[in-house]
């Protein structure tokens, strides 16, 4: 008997280029799992800060203006945080807003950043590192959400059972409940769609 070394090398080497090609479409496409995991806080750098630190009081709304500075919304105030130090924004010289705490926080496309706020105080708005009063007329005991219009309006609800929606446009609120057909029922937060 006769070995045929050159068929039985060819019928070898085709064995071991299906194996590799085989190979290597597993390797292609089966999922790398082990980066397909999102990282853990812990590969993240981070910070966090403590009353010890200077945090004024419990936290209840937390924006970032274009110039990079945290607003941290307590129900002691507006602070600006520089990544440092904790600041209390000041309300207009004369303003009945003095002691109102934050429940709310938004910045606008423009910049501008909108507070909501407790203990009947409606809205206001930062202008010249100051809190503004914008007038809001019976505002609620607390304001819950805030959200910008595509038209630049504000709009702010609250979880009552009546006037819960109210929108801020051209320097003067409008109760929206009848505008809008409401349903009976509370409102929590509020979310502008593609369409405004």
């Amino acid at each position: 008997m006769a070995c045929d070394w050159s068929q039985s090398l060819r019928g070898r080497s085709l064995a071991l280029l299906v194996s590799v090609v085989c190979a290597a479409v597993l390797m292609v496409t089966l999922p790398a799992t082990a980066q397909d995991l999102p990282p853990t806080l812990s590969y993240f750098k981070h910070r966090s800060w403590t009353r010890e630190d200077g945090v004024p009081g419990a936290v209840h709304a937390i924006a970032q203006t274009p110039d990079g500075f945290l607003w941290i919304g307590t129900g002691r105030g507006l602070y600006r945080f520089d990544g440092v130090t904790f600041d209390k924004a000041g309300f207009a010289p004369g303003s009945r807003l003095e002691n109102a705490g934050v429940s709310k926080l938004i910045v606008g496309r423009d910049g501008t950043l909108w507070a909501g706020l407790f203990d009947g105080a409606g809205v206001a708005v930062l202008r010249g590192g100051q809190l503004h009063d914008t007038g809001m007329p019976d505002p609620p005991m607390m304001i819950t959400d805030l959200a910008e219009g595509r038209d630049g309006s504000i709009w702010a609800v609250w979880g009552g059972l009546d006037n819960r929606l109210t929108r801020y446009a051209d320097g003067r609120w409008q109760k929206m409940d009848a505008v809008s057909r409401l349903p009976a029922g509370q409102i929590i937060g509020i979310v502008v769609d593609a369409g405004g």
